[in-house]
């Protein structure tokens, strides 16, 4: 895990084959001028995921490896 969240923090996305990727984000103030930016207008860090899928050339249809097969119970 230290591993991971070492690339995580380097701004690195990591690559979990056949579950997906995960990268970190940052909620933050916008600035017109990049060398404006100070580390207070930074309000909160998260991480984020994008599950492993993949294109079929022929149909473009999307083939998720998580959610395709999931079934949503109402109860």
């Amino acid at each position: 895990m230290d591993v991971i969240r070492d690339h995580l923090l380097n701004g690195e996305e990591v690559t979990i084959d056949g579950l997906g990727s995960f990268h970190v984000g940052v909620t933050s103030d916008s600035v017109v001028n990049p060398a404006d930016f100070k580390h207070s207008n930074i309000h909160g860090v998260h991480l984020k995921f994008r599950e492993d899928a993949k294109r079929d050339a022929m149909t473009w249809k999307l083939t998720r490896s998580l959610t395709d097969d999931a079934i949503i119970e109402i109860r």
